[in-house]
């Protein structure tokens, strides 16, 4: 066997002894096996990295990582804001739509009706009242906190259960179970009392609206036009208007009602628990 010949037969790293054995057994010069064994020591480093590559490696990594990392949480956060938002659009439009409805079918004004729905529909309202008028927000959620109500008439209630008008809605924008329903959700739409003779239209339509998913969630708003994310006080023009519910909508000065559909807070109310950076 010739030396050209083992050369050519030896392509595996695992033949190196059996390579080196045949090798042997030729008698070929001393200087030929050392160059032999200096190529193989060459192939044996080259299969690994060296500690200095291996250190190098990493930096670059939590560099990519330090970079990388903020970016897409960032890309998380925008994510889990547009599905709250698409959710809140929802909501929005199952409630106009059951608004509108209510105005295609329910009769005329019952005695002692201050929104849209029945006086037997609602179990609790309150609100300031402006002249003769009550800002008269809906109660139509069911209670957490086993919190005890006052009616008008010195009744007292507790919020037991959601309302008929609540629950469709929150189905309606595909919410099946109750421990889905949002954390909060609230409409507005003109004033009952005030707009029902004057301006029929405004109760029925819907022109603010505050939407939050969980209690860890930020809120966002319907200001009238579309959906932000701080409660639209530019458009109070003076404490009294906070105060009686007004808002500028598209230009015009209305006084809204809140219709409380779902609130799963147990203590306080809805604008006492905005965080600081939505009243802003």
């Amino acid at each position: 066997m010739n030396s050209a010949l083992v050369r050519k037969s030896c392509r595996k790293w695992k033949d190196c002894v059996q390579y080196l054995y045949e090798y042997s057994q030729l008698g070929l010069p001393d200087e030929e096996m050392q160059m032999m064994r200096a190529n193989n020591s060459k192939k044996n480093k080259s299969l690994g990295f060296t500690l200095v590559e291996l250190i190098v490696v990493l930096v670059i990594l939590a560099i990519l990582a330090a970079i990388l990392i903020p970016a897409l949480l960032g890309w998380i956060d925008k994510a889990r804001r547009k599905q709250d938002v698409l959710e809140a659009k929802n909501c929005l439009t199952a409630a106009q739509a059951e608004f509108s409805s209510a105005y295609a079918t329910r009769g005329e004004k019952e005695n002692g009706q201050v929104s849209i729905l029945s006086p037997a529909e609602v179990a609790h309202y309150e609100g300031r009242i402006e002249g003769n008028v009550s800002n008269a927000d809906m109660y139509l959620y069911k209670g957490y906190a086993n919190k005890t109500f006052t009616n008008a008439d010195k009744t007292t209630v507790k919020l037991t259960e959601y309302s008929g008008f609540a629950e469709k809605i929150l189905k309606t924008a595909g919410y099946d179970k109750e421990e889905d329903y949002p954390y909060y959700l609230i409409v507005g739409a003109g004033n009952y009392v005030k707009y029902y003779d004057s301006d029929p239209h405004k109760p029925y339509t819907i022109c603010f609206a505050m939407y939050q998913k969980t209690k860890n969630s930020r809120p966002i708003f319907f200001d009238g036009n579309t959906w932000v994310e701080k409660y639209p006080r530019e458009s109070l023009t003076n404490a009294n208007d906070q105060k009686f519910n007004y808002y500028t909508i598209k230009g015009e000065r209305i006084r809204v009602q809140y219709y409380i559909l779902s609130n799963k807070e147990t203590s306080g109310n809805w604008y006492d628990n905005l965080p600081a950076n939505a009243k802003k």
